[in-house]
């Protein structure tokens, strides 16, 4: 009998490990597919260093970002390189650190502790894109791409075929 009791906490103690598993990779699927889609800049900032020109920044206003499960890439813009990754490696903003990024100065440590970071990365979780666009977090609904030195804010684009079977 005591051979059986054995046998079923083993059993038990498999698949409660197979459980917490799979829930913490659903729980990373579903933060990571929380930024894939079609982004519109809703607002912006030309505040501080800046590798791209006014013109180009204004180019990338208006562009729709557009991220995918492997690549992420702007909308009819040239001088911006898209990206091919394997995945993001996503984490907390790090309040510990000053990064000169405008947001610092916009949102309380508070607040920036709750901002996701997502970062594009190789197989090797080595970074994977070089094109001064890599920055990205994520705010509640609103991504923000730190590119070139200026701060762009995104909103999602609503899926049509989402709203018609609501």
């Amino acid at each position: 009998m005591e051979y059986i009791g054995i046998i079923k906490r083993l059993i038990f103690g498999v698949i409660l490990a197979f459980c917490i598993k799979s829930y913490s990779q659903d729980k990373i699927n579903n933060k990571e597919s929380l930024i894939l889609g079609k982004w519109i800049c809703v607002k912006h900032d030309y505040s501080g260093y800046n590798k791209f020109s006014l013109e180009q920044a204004e180019k990338i206003r208006v562009a729709t970002l557009n991220i995918e499960k492997d690549k992420y890439y702007y909308s009819n813009i040239e001088f911006i390189e898209s990206c091919i990754y394997s995945k993001f490696n996503i984490s907390s903003y790090d309040t510990t650190r000053y990064y000169g990024y405008y947001i610092e100065f916009l949102y309380s440590k508070k607040e920036l502790s709750k901002i996701l970071v997502y970062t594009p990365v190789d197989n090797e979780d080595k970074p994977s894109c070089f094109n001064e666009c890599a920055t990205f977090l994520l705010k509640q609904d609103t991504l923000i791409n730190i590119c070139g030195g200026y701060t762009f804010y995104f909103l999602k684009v609503a899926d049509k075929r989402k709203k018609l079977f609501r």
